[in-house]
């Protein structure tokens, strides 16, 4: 037994022996010990009463690989066990003679009989004294919980995805009937201006498109000639989807395509004239301007679909407006330490950001909804409230 420790145990008294005891037999094995009884404040009235105020008991807690840090006495998880043991045998052998104390006695009796009970198993070593079997079982133990942990993150990010999917899958548009493959065109000639032009559908038959050729210096009245004689029957005017014009038979028949616009390789729609301002209005067709993804196919929608179209674009201008206001709503933070262990004290969805099932840790930024107190990455939330309104956890708007 150390000399040192055996002096400065015996001038603690038999009260602050039996605290330094209990004690050191809870961190034996620093790193198995829990973090709360490795870590000692100084202005801890009941443990400055009992054992530092007297002398002896700071320098017996450094002789034991405690480190002073502010205003805390901190035993750090890798210290060797060998100086807390010598500690417990110096306050064992300091007690002994108590342990003959008559049982009348007064608090001598019980405080030796506690502090002369045996000490935990003494281990050595700088891995706290474990065999190779143990520190093998603990790293097993330990990997086995990384990987169920990685399969439950797994498993979450999947269903997810697959929730999203679904979501998408309820919102795509019905897909269209398959439309019949369009006439080719007559070869080319370099005196010929060539159009392809939708016709309207016929009762039990879907929409088709014609190609039809012209001469280069034909007028609008041989362009509608040609195009009834690719089989639209019945009058009809001739609309250019982008940009928005309608030739109709109003229009001088004698004028040459080359002044009214009509270069070689538009694509044109026959509309029937009886249907001119009830099925296409200027209002869809300017709004297709700036639809992504719809303007090139405008050519191939019959009127129906353009009518549909219509109604699509607008709400999804009015989605994308709401989802604008709800990112707007929203409030920016950055977490601190404090925030971080009351989201892992509550767990679930508040200890993670659903969009990207990733842990929330601290100084990470994030975004709060303005109805709702759900917060997620400031930037996972933009992405989200690009297409949606709705909070990614409650569904509040």
């Amino acid at each position: 037994m150390s000399s040192a420790e055996a002096t400065l145990c015996a001038q603690l008294p038999r009260d602050a022996q039996k605290t330094l005891y209990s004690i050191l037999s809870r961190v034996a094995l620093p790193s198995e010990a829990d973090e709360k009884y490795r870590t000692l404040k100084l202005d801890n009235a009941a443990l400055q009463q009992r054992l530092l105020r007297h002398d002896g008991a700071l320098e017996l807690l450094a002789l034991c690989r405690f480190e002073l840090r502010g205003r805390t006495l901190v035993l750090p998880a890798d210290a060797s066990a060998d100086a807390i043991h010598r500690a417990l045998d110096a306050i064992t052998a300091a007690a002994a003679p108590a342990a003959s104390v008559p049982p009348a006695a007064p608090p001598a009796a019980p405080v030796a009989t506690a502090l002369t009970s045996p000490p935990p198993p003494r281990r050595e070593g700088a891995t706290a004294g474990a065999s190779p079997e143990e520190i093998q079982a603990r790293a097993e133990k330990r990997r086995r919980a990384a990987e169920a942990d990685a399969a439950a993150r797994a498993l979450e990010r999947r269903r997810w995805a697959a929730d999203s999917a679904a979501r998408r899958d309820r919102q795509a548009p019905a897909a269209t009937p398959t439309r019949a493959a369009p006439t080719p065109p007559p070869p080319p000639t370099s005196d010929q201006r060539r159009f392809r032009v939708r016709l309207p559908a016929a009762a039990g038959a879907p929409a088709r498109a014609v190609a039809v050729a012209v001469a280069h210096d034909a007028t609008l009245d041989a362009l509608r000639e040609a195009i009834a004689a690719a089989g639209v029957e019945g009058a009809f005017a001739l609309v250019r989807s982008l940009p928005h014009r309608v030739f109709d038979a109003e229009l001088p028949g004698a004028q040459s395509l080359a002044t009214l616009g009509l270069d070689d390789g538009l694509t044109l729609v026959a509309m029937p004239a009886d249907a001119r301002g009830r099925v296409v209005r200027g209002s869809v067709l300017a709004a297709l301007g700036s639809a992504q993804g719809d303007a090139a196919d405008v050519d191939d929608m019959d009127y129906e679909e353009l009518l549909e179209l219509q109604e699509r674009i607008g709400t999804a201008t009015d989605e994308r407006a709401a989802a604008a206001a709800a990112l707007e709503s929203t409030t920016t933070f950055e977490v601190s330490e404090a925030d971080v262990e009351a989201r892992r004290a509550a767990g679930g969805d508040a200890a993670r950001c659903v969009v990207c099932m990733e842990d929330i840790a601290v100084g990470d930024v994030l975004r709060r909804m303005a109805k709702c107190p759900h917060a997620c990455h400031a930037p996972c939330l933009e992405r989200w409230l690009a297409t949606n309104p709705k909070c990614p956890v409650c569904g509040t708007v």
